[in-house]
């Protein structure tokens, strides 16, 4: 079996010493579930309507960010958009319209119309299948902000932090 290496910071890394914490067996669940998560995202066929709500439930996503996907996925069928991107889902988080990243924009005094106005508009002949690459990324970098935070949900908020955190989205 492969080793990896875990850096902990010094702090940690006493507490963890001292409480006997089994280090790797920690590291071997946490890496198991983040990828179990990364992988139904990335298996996700919008054209197989179980597929999506299959991610969902791996993800542990809120039903937010269900109804974030299904408009999302509206989004890129309007835009005649083969695939979902990152400015459908950035579009389904505020017409959404009640969670947090909304409130999460309007305290960083980012007005949420204005962003929606920013949107790119494209047009196509398509149907959406999947994610594109950047949004599909973005939704990995959301389980990994939920993971990192120490929730075992991933909400709208997540979501955000994600899209923010995708250098090509």
């Amino acid at each position: 079996m492969p080793k990896i290496n875990v850096y902990l910071p010094d702090e940690l890394a006493e507490q963890v010493k001292d409480a006997g914490v089994p280090v790797s067996a920690v590291c071997q669940r946490a890496l198991e579930q983040a990828v179990r998560r990364i992988a139904a995202i990335r298996a996700v066929r919008l054209d197989d309507p179980d597929s999506l709500e299959r991610a969902a439930r791996a993800t542990r996503v809120t039903d937010r960010v269900r109804a974030v996907f299904r408009l999302a996925v509206d989004r890129a069928r309007a835009a005649g958009s083969a695939q979902v991107g990152t400015e459908h889902l950035l579009g389904g988080v505020l017409d959404e319209g009640g969670n947090l990243a909304l409130r999460v924009l309007e305290v960083l005094e980012v007005e949420p119309g204005r962003v929606a106005a920013s949107l790119p508009t494209t047009t196509g002949e398509g149907e959406p299948t999947s994610f594109g690459p950047d949004a599909a990324a973005a939704l990995e970098l959301s389980v990994v902000e939920a993971v990192t935070l120490g929730h075992n949900y991933v909400g709208c908020e997540h979501l955000l932090l994600g899209l923010v955190a995708e250098p090509g989205g």
